[in-house]
């Protein structure tokens, strides 16, 4: 029995001019992750590495705690639960209450130089292997797409692949409304610094290319 999901449709909201999150094909290995829409003409990839968390370190002890533990312990002796629920709701919870928002490292932009003229178009998440593909006919050659998440190396991988050698690709990795810029560290890598708010966590995306 095969374990793949099969569409023959990219990730794209007829009804309105974004991306439909939702029909996007994830893609993991625990610390990164990333969601393949499988665009026609070019691919908007979303980038996430699990501590982008927004603002700095902080301390979130509730000082109340220590003075009202005892009180609580009581409460619940007492079989009265509801009142030291209450009171655990108002000594031991975090301050601040809430924690900094989750934020997504970045979006890989991949732009093809190939007529809009796609057939036999397909996109696929295959779970046994933990593949998103994307595989079309233009311009008379066959063009496939892959992505996976690698553990023991720790990177993301894109593999783009051609019949023929007329693929014109063109990449761009930003972060938008955060964006630091983009830098060319060498001839085939791209440097994107990051940071998650003012002293919040510091951080580097960098885009290789290989190409035979």
């Amino acid at each position: 029995m095969e374990h793949k999901l099969r569409l023959n449709k990219p990730a794209f909201n007829l009804n309105t001019p974004t991306f439909d999150w939702d029909a996007g094909f994830p893609v993991g290995n625990g610390r990164l992750g990333a969601m393949v829409r499988g665009l026609l003409c070019g691919e908007v990839i979303t980038l996430n590495e699990d501590s982008l968390w927004y603002g700095p370190h902080a301390d979130r002890g509730n000082p109340d705690g220590k003075a009202h533990i005892e009180e609580i312990r009581s409460l619940l002796k007492q079989g009265k639960v509801r009142e030291a629920d209450k009171m655990c709701y108002m000594a031991l919870t975090s301050v601040p209450k809430y924690f900094g928002a989750f934020e997504p490292m970045g979006e890989l932009y991949i732009y093809f130089n190939h007529s809009d003229k796609i057939t036999k178009y397909q996109r696929e998440l295959d779970l046994a292997n933990a593949l998103a593909n994307v595989s079309y006919q233009v311009d008379g050659m066959r063009v496939r797409r892959e992505c996976f998440a690698s553990y023991p190396d720790q990177v993301m991988v894109f593999r783009l692949s051609a019949d023929k050698p007329e693929l014109d690709v063109h990449f761009n990795i930003m972060r938008r409304p955060c964006d630091l810029g983009t830098e060319v560290v060498q001839s085939d890598i791209l440097h994107m610094p990051g940071q998650c708010g003012p002293d919040g966590v510091r951080f580097s995306c960098l885009l290789g290319a290989q190409s035979d």
